[in-house]
């Protein structure tokens, strides 16, 4: 599940981060990987993208997609 998304500056180009939440993990073990591994390896959890404003539910900072 993504919590959360960020872009971060590294040197001269900008990385774009999500927050995963891992199944069985709790919020607090949630970690930071690069964007494009995760779509390259979990496809599914993007494919609503287009549509997660609709379907998001917003809890604390982050958005989680449903």
């Amino acid at each position: 599940m993504i919590l959360d998304r960020e872009v971060k500056r590294l040197r001269n180009k900008n990385v774009s981060l999500v927050k995963v939440l891992w199944r069985n993990h709790n919020v607090e073990e949630a970690t930071w990987e690069p964007e494009e591994t995760m779509k390259e390896q979990y496809p599914y959890m993007f494919d609503s993208d287009k549509n997660s404003r609709k379907n998001s539910l917003f809890k604390g900072e982050g958005i989680i997609i449903s």
